[in-house]
């Protein structure tokens, strides 16, 4: 029997057939009347899955570590002892004694995603650490500085005449967080067709995707702020803007000038690896053009300077007249409007995260700033560590790591084997996608359809597996904490307290039914689709009491400032981990597990030969990789997917200032 359902794996989101029979899923086809992937074929994560229900290093039952080894335990005890040691420590330490760290998937499972933030603000604790953060975060930050409200803005691809792509990755990895759907790559192709679109692609690595575009790019790795803020510089010192519209919708174009007269379009060219004249040729054509929109992929504001990047994104857009409109960037509101709880959660009066001078957003701190955090002063950092379907050790460094080892207490919740469940005290087995029920309540908001989709469970979890948000509520009230030391006001613990036991699959039927005109039994029965129309593209909603944007806010001057000392790179390799491409969301989704060493793309002019063991090295730590010879790579640089090998963290420098710096390192190589 073939059931309609939506993939969770990654932020596509894509619309697949699957064939379940006795219990069990057998196979997964394209769903050729999916909205969002238009019948695209499954990737090979999403096959790969299948094959993840059933494998044998999946844990299955509820585990202690005893003597060094994890050992079964029943549900009822883990629960008890759990909640037993956590009351401890936060009764002997403070309601920040408890951490805990949300995978990036948990954005497409809103229950848990919901009973994961109600348990840290519940429980009073400032140390919510978020995957998604380090990808969304910027962006975030630099809508709520200009625009008075966080937004996560959508570029509109399928419109613009003139598409400038931060990232290559796009057609093999999904187009970036919140840009759902694998269907950009035709909509750009059929606009080239019928409209004559001009496609740009600035990346180190000269992807498939560079065939279709006008232009290439190469990037030096980890330049992709200064790129765009180089855009930026050069359309301001070249007058490329709209008059009118910064006249009548911003504020601040003298404070704009003036802050960028030490970013000159040269100094930008120079840290990026570029001419000049590239820059400056690009932010012309882009302030010529109709609409023009400027696409950040998964890596591109990331990174010790990505809120430089983020706002010189947006600043962009906006001088241009290319922000909050059609064919730009535009704010999309979907059936669950989940900015206006956003707008609720102000970052000025958000609680500070500890080890971080900086406000949680949204309730959350960038999974990034956890080493910061772990480094803290005694009474000021956790002890103890609730790892939400996230795998925090396989993101540190070696120092990073020994400061996790140290906690007194760190509980996995997984569906995978991973670093973090090697190291975890107590591992909890949770429900894969496919074994629970999702309603996309969450990608309803950022997705660039007006719809909202039901994902019933095809299958019942494996071995003694639960939901993520039933564990969650039965650890809460096994710890059963008090309002005493918490690090938010009583109205948000109190909310926090109800919704971390409370019934949310009711809470969310309640929300459906006031957000939509159908109510949740429309979601009931196949294809599980509620569509509302196309979406508005052209809404307007600036928050700020003048109505206008606000062009340099303080938040750009501290990035600027921040980034004040950049220089370009001694020469050398220069490697880059944050690539997404073909990476599963864990270990078991892998297209090539069987990998013996991690793969290293190096262009031929670096002199190794194909699949030659070598070692790379920073001040770090040390990688055996094999070598595989890419001539359409940057000749400096070494790209490595951190995502699909996570010991390359060992490469990695200390996170400083909840940013961790993925690309851009140098290295060496050298035969192992």
């Amino acid at each position: 029997m073939w059931t309609p359902t939506f993939c969770r794996l990654c932020e596509r989101g894509c619309g697949l057939l699957a064939e379940v029979d006795g219990g069990a899923l057998r196979a997964l086809a394209a769903d050729p009347a999916d909205p969002v992937s238009g019948g695209a074929p499954p990737c090979a994560v999403a096959e790969a899955s299948v094959g993840a229900l059933r494998d044998p290093r999946r844990p299955l039952l509820p585990q202690k570590r005893v003597g060094g080894a994890l050992v079964p335990v029943p549900w009822d005890v883990a629960l008890r002892e759990l909640g037993e040691a956590l009351r401890a420590l936060r009764t002997a330490h403070g309601a920040d004694v408890i951490g805990l760290v949300l995978g990036e998937g948990l954005v497409r499972a809103p229950l848990a995603m919901g009973r994961a933030l109600a348990f840290g603000v519940g429980s009073g604790s400032r140390h919510i650490f978020s995957e998604l953060l380090d990808l969304v975060g910027p962006r975030l930050r630099a809508t709520e500085a200009m625009l008075g409200h966080p937004a996560l803005l959508l570029s509109d691809l399928g419109r613009a005449h003139y598409v400038v792509l931060v990232g290559a990755e796009g057609p093999e990895a999904g187009w970036g967080p919140g840009q759902a759907g694998g269907k950009a790559l035709d909509e750009l192709r059929h606009s080239r067709k019928t409209k004559g679109t001009k496609v740009i692609v600035a990346d180190a690595h000269k992807a498939p995707l560079c065939a279709d575009a006008d232009q290439h790019l190469a990037l030096r790795p980890g330049s992709e702020p200064f790129f765009i803020l180089g855009l930026l510089s050069a359309a301001v010192a070249g007058g490329y803007r709209d008059k009118q519209f910064v006249r009548d919708y911003t504020e601040g174009w003298d404070a704009l000038v003036e802050a960028l007269a030490p970013w000159s379009v040269e100094r930008c060219a120079e840290l990026c690896g570029l001419a000049p004249a590239a820059l400056a040729g690009v932010a012309l054509k882009f302030h010529r053009s109709p609409m023009a929109v400027l696409h950040p992929g998964w890596s591109a504001l990331t990174g010790p300077h990505a809120d430089l990047g983020a706002w010189a994104w947006l600043c962009l857009h906006t001088i241009t007249a290319n922000a909050l409109r059609p064919g730009g960037l535009y704010d999309h509101r979907g059936i669950i409007d989940l900015h206006v709880a956003l707008g609720l959660l102000p970052q000025a009066e958000a609680p500070r995260v500890c080890g971080l001078d900086a406000p949680l957003l949204a309730l959350q701190a960038p999974a990034a700033g956890l080493p910061a955090a772990l480094r803290a002063g005694p009474t000021a950092r956790p002890r103890a560590l609730i790892c939400v379907e996230a795998d925090p050790a396989g993101r540190l460094g070696p120092a990073d790591q020994a400061a996790l080892d140290g906690l007194e207490l760190v509980v996995a919740l997984s569906r995978a084997p991973s670093a973090t469940v090697e190291r975890a005290d107590w591992v909890l087995p949770v429900a894969h996608p496919w074994e629970r029920e999702d309603v996309d309540l969450i990608t309803s908001a950022i997705a660039p359809l007006d719809l909202l989709r039901r994902a019933p469970a095809l299958v019942a979890p494996a071995g003694e597996a639960r939901r993520t948000e039933d564990v969650l509520r039965d650890l809460f009230a096994a710890v059963h904490p008090g309002l005493r030391g918490s690090s938010f006001g009583l109205p948000l613990t109190l909310t926090g307290r109800a919704l971390a036991t409370a019934d949310l699959a009711a809470w969310q039927d309640r929300l459906i039914a006031l957000a939509t005109d159908a109510g949740p039994e429309a979601l009931a029965t196949a294809p599980f689709r509620l569509e509302a129309g196309a979406s508005d593209r052209s809404l307007w909603r600036v928050s700020h009491p003048s109505g206008k944007i606000q062009l340099v806010p303080s938040f750009a001057r501290a990035a600027l400032s921040a980034g004040a000392g950049a220089a370009p790179p001694a020469a050398g390799p220069l490697l880059r981990l944050s690539v997404r491409a073909g990476a599963g969301p864990d270990a078991l989704h892998q297209p090539d597990p069987g990998a013996a060493a991690p793969r290293a793309r190096l262009h031929p002019a670096h002199g190794w030969a194909e699949g030659q063991r070598l070692r790379l090295r920073t001040p770090s730590g040390a990688l055996v990789v094999h070598a595989a010879l890419d001539p359409n790579l940057r000749e400096d640089t070494v790209q490595l997917s951190l995502a699909r090998w996570p010991a390359a963290a060992a490469l990695l420098p200390p996170a400083s200032g909840g940013a961790q710096a993925l690309d851009g390192l140098a290295v060496q190589l050298s035969a192992d």
